[in-house]
């Protein structure tokens, strides 16, 4: 698989970065293990321009690492390498809902059917085919899915497991907060269901009457690279686009790069932020080569040769 480069230009932040660091959060990888291996790469060398000014570097990925994408297993075992993969920069691993609804799948004391027959519907067939197994029909129910969660159990293994139990809700750094989805703009966190913070739209998105002293990043929300003055959503919703995006924060500046792996961007386009300000339109797209030591998987089959296209190609439709 090939992958070309998307890269905007630096515009203000909702917030300053603390003095001396630099932030980086990546969103929703929903098992595209190559994308995450192709975004990782893009970032190496502002990681290293950050770590040259002497910034604190800090990586946030802000959860669904898993469901409708080809690689779930594959991505789960990407995450605890990647801070020495990218020279000791420090990584926040955030839940999502879909990490959270498997992690209480698998380690329930009982099965739960329905709990299984939700996971099932949001995209859990393709982990269950990964790991060699097969589920059932669609609109059908299993006669024992005790012995589906057992084999899942088995075969995902107690480090993939540990993974998926070590992700945290949320992260702060100085007037930034990063969570999966977004948080209430009125009540104080303390106040609020942390549980919510996986799964709410609005009125998180809309910001209205925002009263916190922080923005925030977040996924969950296909939105696409979108600034407001309360957040900075980075979904871009990689399982139907093709397109994985992160976010910079330095100083009070914000910017974006995104890899994708499709000549056709239409899909992209369309997101609420990338159509902002006409993002991207005159960005030129460029090669990513990923780093020595990037694992594939049986289903990644990536490659390294990665495509570049004119600036235009973006905007041709």
């Amino acid at each position: 698989m090939s992958f070309s480069l998307l890269e905007t230009d630096w515009e203000d932040a909702p917030r300053p970065a603390p003095p001396g660091a630099t932030l980086f959060a990546v969103g929703d990888v929903h098992g595209h293990a190559a994308h995450l291996d192709a975004l990782l790469a893009a970032l190496a060398a502002p990681i290293r321009e950050a770590k040259g000014r002497g910034d604190a570097v800090h990586l946030v990925l802000v959860g669904d690492y898993v469901d409708r994408g080809p690689s779930s297993v594959g991505t789960l075992d990407r995450l605890p390498g990647i801070a020495a993969r990218l020279g000791g920069v420090e990584v926040h691993l955030l839940r999502g809902n879909h990490d959270r609804l498997l992690a209480d799948l698998l380690t329930a004391a009982e099965p739960d059917p329905e709990l299984l027959a939700r996971w099932l519907r949001k995209g859990g067939g393709g982990v269950v085919r990964e790991l060699g197994l097969e589920p059932p029909a669609a609109g059908r129910r299993l006669s024992c899915p005790s012995t589906l969660v057992a084999a899942l159990r088995e075969r995902l293994g107690p480090a993939r497991l540990s993974v998926l139990g070590g992700l945290a809700d949320s992260w702060r750094c100085g007037d930034w907060l990063f969570v999966h989805a977004g948080v209430d703009p009125v009540r104080s966190l303390d106040a609020q269901d942390r549980a919510a913070w996986l799964t709410v739209r609005e009125p998180f998105l809309s910001g209205a009457k925002w009263a916190h002293d922080f923005a925030v990043v977040h996924g969950h929300t296909v939105r696409g690279p979108e600034v407001l003055p309360h957040r900075v959503a980075v979904d871009s919703g990689a399982y139907r686009t093709g397109v994985l995006t992160a976010a910079e924060i330095t100083g009070a500046r914000v910017r974006f790069r995104s890899v994708a792996d499709r000549r056709n961007l239409a899909s992209f386009r369309a997101l609420p932020g990338a159509r902002q300000g006409r993002r991207f339109e005159r960005t030129a797209l460029r090669p990513v080569v990923p780093p020595r030591g990037g694992r594939a998987t049986a289903d990644d089959r990536t490659s390294t040769a990665v495509q570049s296209r004119p600036a235009g190609a973006l905007t041709s439709g």
